[in-house]
């Protein structure tokens, strides 16, 4: 399965998520390697937390400025579906209000670090970089107000030739013109 193959078998299943959708899609693709390294179907590589099965992994964490092997309790589940709605519970939490809450995916790839999802300093990076070039943002416009910079236009139209989405500095400029 080619990696586009992967990311358009996500999306059915991801659209009821209660983060961006293209977070979700973005963070199965980075830590499944666009389902090659599915542990037990853990997806999202989400540690044991206390419920459920769980296996022993090896991984690297950073810690203190630098990577560390690590052997690690992971959650196990039955299916891409389970590790889902798992992590949607996590989401849920107080923790990760600001992800909930993010207005972009820019936003939402800061906050779901800054939470503690991960301890990688280039996760955010990653996932952007994930988002950006298969243009998961698109994933994100529901139809919803918040979609739109003027009543009359939606931000998708002022995207960046390369189709990436406007820098968030950027959108005063954006709502100006609009």
């Amino acid at each position: 399965m080619t990696s586009r193959e992967f990311i358009d078998s996500l999306i059915p299943i991801t659209k009821n998520s209660i983060v961006k959708q293209s977070l979700l899609v973005a963070q199965i693709c980075l830590e499944s390697g666009f389902g090659k390294h599915s542990f037990y179907n853990n997806y999202l590589g989400i540690k044991y937390h206390g419920t459920g099965k769980f296996a022993e992994g090896k991984t690297k964490e950073y810690i203190n400025g630098e990577y560390v092997d690590r052997v690690l309790r992971f959650a196990v589940y039955d299916s891409i579906a389970d590790n889902i709605a798992d992590y949607l519970s996590i989401m849920a939490r107080d923790r990760y209000e600001p992800v909930r809450l993010a207005k972009d995916y820019i936003e939402a790839t800061n906050q779901i670090r800054l939470c503690g999802y991960a301890t990688s300093p280039k996760y955010t990076a990653n996932l952007r970089t994930l988002i950006e070039q298969y243009k998961l943002y698109e994933l994100d416009f529901t139809g919803q107000p918040w979609d739109f910079v003027t009543q009359n236009f939606r931000l998708k139209e002022f995207y960046c030739n390369d189709g990436t989405a406007v820098p968030l500095h950027l959108l005063d400029n954006v709502r100006a013109v609009a």
